[in-house]
């Protein structure tokens, strides 16, 4: 540029900057305080969030140590009696013809309309803290399907401006793992072939030593880029670890001395690694140079080599400890572990262990509500009615008494609140009452002193007390409150049954059954139950209980036998009237010391102390109950025999099929209506004769406990698509958990989706009997084609999930490269191996033959995991992760949680 337009262009660019200046000062002076506002906002949510995570954390630390989030029974939170006022104003802040709104709307209906719970003074004062003083309100409200997630509001505020942070905190479900194993004593590896999609849980070596156990895996590095999984097996999610034995081959070149320049001074090591057979890979432009025993791996600058060594400038880092930690470097493996590992703490393990022990715990406190075998057998063979609500059906074994006599009494009470801290939540949030309490503290002197000693204050004579020293002094235990009537918190009904027995006894040997399910058109089930009663051309869910009956004579004489039920039901709305109190003050008396000039306590033992009432308080607190839950019913109690006679003679055996039929519709509700017939088979007609009872209506939430062993898989239900197939199979339409309390769940055969078959390509692998997926093919493609809904858990609370041998060729074809598509999960007690909580092939090592993979669609859950098969023999694994378990999509009832809480997402406005 020549020099002379140097200055003339300045000159125009400082005028142009000039201009625009004075544009932006302009611009500036009428938006300043949309900015400050909008900075001041920003800080308002940023508060609002510190207060949700030290909420958050304080849960977290809850939920582990005790497994649940009960905030009823929590003295750090209060129950609210209506819905809060902030939780209306929060939602008036979505405009009502939008998206957004529809969308948040959707979520937040799926929360609680009838419980609300608020921080109590103790976690207040903490959120004050690290809200710098803008702390407003919170209000947590719990998921109706799962008490354990909650929604959890947040305002600040501060002048005239208010924000709001909100978000859900729940626990990880266990099936947001592909596979976890708590720990592993095993020696089973992950070999070449296998595929694993999600991400992976690999615990310790638990009671198998050092070595044997944790994360487990055989492969060769640097694997042939054309065939990796031959190379290695292949995790596409991220897999978490407290130990791992990392078992590694190499595609070596000839043995040399590889010296290294770790500083660039030129100046080679020439003792370290000497005489190693190493490989050189090229890895997303780094070199990477893999020494003969795995330890080390040099990650290369430049090198040279000759005859005899190799020269290399670069870094030498740690790659696997398998002598000592069990650490590795994932970041060397990338072909095999796509997303990374992530080494868990001992913590973390503990408290996962725990969950485990109390697995069985866990689903009696949660998921207790049940209708017994006893009830149901009842109700449709006598017309009779099932409790309400119920969230499923509990088979076990049951004795009854055809033509017996039942007789049913019932008594009824409320539950009163005997804890006023009820009403300590009221008063200190009533300013109007803090005021008065203010004065009455203040009007006498001995009062005054008293709660100035109780506070700790220098000055015992001091008049100014803060609110905040006030609700300290009102939840201290020198404030004793009285009042005429506490509020109901709860009505019982216990509910007794006796009975005198009839003639005949019927034993239904239901603690272990048979278990099928499919998918039947009207017509077909018509057909099945002997009934017209379904419509022709719908599609019902049938699942299918059998078990063996036993009929028996009395014995000659007649029982008598009672039991009982408890039957509870909560206030969920109360009217909020004047409520009286009388309010204990025990304070001291004092005495003023000329001599020291301070006033002094009397010192008389326990008698210094004296006791101050004010009978004149009222407050506005719950008072009459105006709505309530749903009533929850106990299991009955076992029979108590009062008087019986002998065993009697046995009279007849029967099959029994009890069917339980859902439309297929009818899954979107989280109650859905569920018809129950049941057909009795005899083998001794003349004795018992066969029937098929009338249809009974069942409401529930497709959750059905068995209370011993289930077999399962492979057979279908005459007339239904699973035995269309190209080999029969159990085929799920709807969401179900179905879960073993004390047995083993075994598995001979295929378990499908309904939805899946709608899949061409799925179909394909189904139509012709035990086809392999091919090593491309992800059932996730074939699951969005379809749109699947449908889900399974199946879960042994204290027992093993197995596929036990199969001897014969017709057992074999039945399983070869078995389909599951169901959640596993294998707990128990975790207590020295009671070989419970494992999930097992049975004799795998006896199949001589390729019995191809055992392909699973879901999670498999377990404390340990078999081996599949041999080198020579048995199974391999394939397991797809089901994606929809990432975000808890269509998760059936009671799907197990484990007790890591965990933020899901969060939001703010």
């Amino acid at each position: 540029m020549r020099k002379g337009l140097v200055l003339p262009l300045t000159l125009i660019i400082m005028m142009s900057v000039t201009v625009i200046s004075v544009a932006l000062l302009n611009r500036t002076s009428s938006t300043t305080s949309e900015l400050f506002q909008r900075i001041s906002k920003a800080q308002l949510q940023m508060s609002g969030g510190n207060a949700f995570f030290a909420n958050f954390g304080y849960l977290k630390r809850k939920f582990a140590e005790e497994s649940y989030l009960n905030l009823s029974t929590d003295n750090f939170y209060m129950s609210l009696t209506s819905t809060p006022t902030m939780y209306d104003d929060f939602l008036g802040l979505f405009v009502t013809d939008t998206l957004e709104y529809q969308a948040w709307k959707e979520l937040f209906s799926k929360f609680s309309n009838e419980q609300f719970y608020r921080p109590g003074i103790d976690l207040t004062k903490v959120f004050d803290e690290v809200t710098e003083g803008t702390f407003d309100d919170m209000v947590l409200i719990p998921y109706k399907s799962s008490p354990n997630t909650l929604l959890a509001i947040v305002r600040t505020s501060k002048g005239n401006m208010s924000a709001y942070f909100w978000g859900l905190v729940s626990p990880r479900f266990f099936s947001n793992w592909s596979r976890f194993e708590l720990e592993s004593n095993s020696t089973a590896h992950w070999y070449p072939g296998s595929v694993i999609y999600g991400p992976t849980f690999f615990g310790s070596v638990g009671q198998g030593g050092a070595g044997n156990g944790g994360f487990r895996m055989n492969a060769t590095i640097p694997p042939d880029p054309d065939d990796i999984s031959g190379d290695g097996p292949i995790f596409n999610g991220e897999v978490w670890y407290e130990n791992a034995n990392i078992a590694l081959n190499g595609n070596w070149k000839a043995e040399k001395t590889v010296r290294v320049d770790t500083d660039g001074d030129g100046d080679y090591d020439d003792e370290r690694f000497k005489d190693k057979h190493y490989a050189v890979h090229v890895e997303n432009g780094e070199t990477w140079i893999f020494l003969e025993g795995f330890n080390e791996v040099i990650v290369a600058d430049s090198y040279e080599e000759d005859e005899e060594e190799m020269r290399v400038k670069g870094s030498v880092i740690d790659f696997v400890d398998n002598a000592s930690s069990g650490d590795f470097n994932s970041r060397f493996l990338p072909w095999f572990l796509r997303a990374g590992s992530v080494k868990v703490s001992q913590e973390t393990i503990k408290d996962l262990e725990t969950r485990f022990d109390e697995m069985e715990e866990y689903y009696q406190s949660h998921y207790s509500n049940t209708t017994s075998l006893e009830d149901m057998l009842n109700a449709i063979e006598t017309g009779g009615t099932l409790p309400q609500n119920s969230l499923g059906l509990y088979l076990k074994d049951t004795e009854r008494s055809s033509g017996s006599q039942v007789s049913e009494t019932e008594t009824t009470e409320l539950i009163r609140d005997g804890n006023t801290q009820w009403l300590r939540n009221l008063l200190v949030n009533d300013d109007d009452f803090l005021d008065l309490f203010r004065q009455w503290i203040i009007n006498d002197n001995e009062r005054k002193l008293s709660a100035n000693e109780i506070l700790n204050n220098d000055d015992l004579t001091s008049n100014d007390f803060t609110d905040d020293e006030l609700r300290q002094l009102i939840n201290s235990n020198k404030i004793t409150l009285s009042v005429n009537e506490s509020p109901i918190i709860e009505e019982r009904r216990t509910i007794t049954q006796t009975e005198i027995t009839g003639g005949v006894r019927i034993l239904d040997n239901a603690d272990s059954v048979n278990l099928s399910s499919d998918v039947l058109l009207g017509t077909s089930l018509n057909s099945l139950v002997g009934t017209g009663d379904f419509e022709s051309s719908v599609p019902y869910s049938v699942i299918r209980f059998k078990w063996d009956r036993e009929v028996r004579s009395s014995g000659g004489s007649q029982q008598i036998r009672e039991r009982t039920r408890v039957a509870n039901r909560y206030p969920t709305e109360y009217e909020m009237s004047t409520v009286v109190f009388s309010l204990n003050f025990t304070g001291w008396k004092w005495r003023w010391s000329w001599r020291n000039q301070q006033w002094q306590r009397v010192q008389r033992g326990q008698r210094d102390q004296t006791q101050q009432w004010n009978n004149d308080y009222s407050a506005n607190g719950p008072t009459t109950v105006l709505s309530w839950s749903e009533w929850h019913y106990s299991d009955w109690s076992e029979w108590d025999v009062i008087g019986w006679g002998g065993n009697g003679q046995k009279i007849a055996d029967a099959d029994v099929d009890m069917y339980l039929i859902t439309p297929s519709d009818g899954f979107s509700e989280m109650n859905f209506d569920t018809t129950v017939i049941m057909k009795v088979n005899s083998k001794n007609e003349e004795d018992y004769p066969s029937f098929t009872t009338e249809a009974t209506s069942f409401s529930n939430k497709g959750y059905y406990v068995v209370e011993e062993d289930i077999e399962t898989g492979g057979a279908g239900i005459p007339g239904g698509v699973g035995t269309t197939l190209g080999r029969e199979a159990t085929v799920i339409d709807g969401r179900y958990t179905i879960r073993s309390k004390e047995g083993d769940i075994r598995i001979y055969g295929d378990v499908l989706y309904n939805d899946m078959l709608n899949d061409s390509t799925f179909r394909s692998y189904v139509d012709e009997s035990g086809l392999a997926f091919d090593s491309n093919y992800n059932p996730n493609l074939s699951a969005a084609n379809a749109s699947l809904n449908d889900m399974l858990n199946l879960v042994a609370t204290n027992g093993n999930i197995v596929m036990p041998y199969q001897s014969s060729s017709s057992g074999r074809d039945a399983i070869k490269n078995i389909k599951l598509f169901t959640n596993l999960f294998a707990f128990g007690k975790n207590s020295g191996h009671s070989n419970t909580g494992q999930i097992l092939i049975d004799d795998y090592d006896r199949y001589n033959v390729d019995m191809g993979f055992r392909h699973l669609f879901g999670t498999m859950v377990s404390i340990e995991a078999g081996p599949a098969g041999t080198t020579s023999g048995g199974f391999r694994s394939r397991n797809y992760y089901d994606e929809r378990l990432y975000g808890n999509e269509d998760l059936p009832f009671a799907s197990p949680e484990s007790n890591i809480l965990e933020v899901m997402g969060t939001s703010m406005r």
